[in-house]
């Protein structure tokens, strides 16, 4: 038998995901997928994820400009790995009351809100 495996949804969490840039999949079937190179809208990824979660560059760099930290980059990359759990346990708890219905976004990667 196989002991429990306990986890903490955390706001971070949660802030990264509500920001996540989702695309297709274009691969056999196809699936619904985050876009891998750009996880939260840009290629700057470090950069995405620091302004979502209110983080200042800790490391002055004169001829590169403010830097993260490496404990900085490995709470994100941290954090980041764990939303793969954290969609999990959201997609798994769902209530159809809490979504079904007409919603609507602004086009080009607006965020979804329900149609009034």
């Amino acid at each position: 038998m196989f002991g429990k495996e306990i986890f903490t949804v955390l706001p971070e969490h949660l802030k990264l995901i509500a920001e996540m840039y989702f695309t297709e999949w274009d691969c056999e079937f196809g699936a619904p997928a985050v876009d891998p190179k750009r996880p939260y809208g840009n290629s700057d990824v470090y950069g995405d994820m620091g302004e979502i979660l209110g983080l200042k560059k800790e490391v002055q760099d004169e001829d590169y400009g403010d830097e993260f930290s490496d404990e900085q980059t490995d709470y994100m990359n941290k954090l980041h790995r764990e939303t793969k759990t954290v969609l999990g346990i959201i997609v798994q708890n769902l209530s159809e009351t809490d979504y079904l219905g007409t919603w609507e976004r602004e086009q080009y990667g607006g965020k979804w809100e329900r149609s009034k």
